[in-house]
């Protein structure tokens, strides 16, 4: 392992409608990313805040919209709070699964100068166009493996040109 040891990435995923893309994605390529890089990765799922699920949706189903705003607006502080204290951000974007916060966290991390790095399983020609016009296609990929490809570059150092990954090789 180099240089994403010890790294902390936010791994951005759909979260309200999750059953519409395979379910069983999440522990292979957690795993994954912690054995092969040595990189810490937060799961927003997984995270405390997720206690409070059953009273939004509940909330939802009953229409007590003051409720949902409250729990929601935790959530999402939250969750872009974490994505403040990564060093990259990994979206998985399934093809036609509805989602709202990915692409905002997506484009939170853009803001930030955060390296940005989208995979949509099906293939990068079905990742939403939307992600073209704000991230270099290089950084959109078609398969896990794919992107495993391009971590072990960033992990031998051979994205130096790359200043968004600066920060992780402590060039700033």
């Amino acid at each position: 392992m180099g240089y994403l040891k010890d790294t902390k990435c936010y791994l951005s995923h759909p979260i309200q409608f999750q059953n519409m893309g395979d379910p069983n994605w999440k522990p292979e390529v957690i795993k994954d990313l912690t054995t092969l890089f040595g990189i810490n990765v937060f799961d927003p799922q997984a995270d405390e805040k997720q206690k409070r699920a059953a009273l939004l949706k509940s909330s939802m189903e009953k229409g007590d919209f003051d409720i949902v705003e409250e729990v929601a607006t935790a959530f999402s502080k939250k969750d872009l709070a974490e994505i403040d204290r990564t060093d990259f951000l990994v979206a998985y974007n399934p093809y036609k699964v509805c989602t709202i916060g990915v692409p905002c966290e997506v484009h939170h991390a853009i803001q930030l100068k955060k390296p940005v790095l989208i995979v949509c399983p099906q293939g990068k020609q079905f990742a939403g166009i939307w992600y073209f016009g704000n991230i270099r296609h290089r950084y959109i990929y078609g398969s896990w493996q794919d992107l495993y490809a391009y971590l072990r570059e960033v992990d031998e150092g051979k994205q130096k040109d790359n200043h968004r990954w600066w920060y992780v090789y402590k060039m700033v």
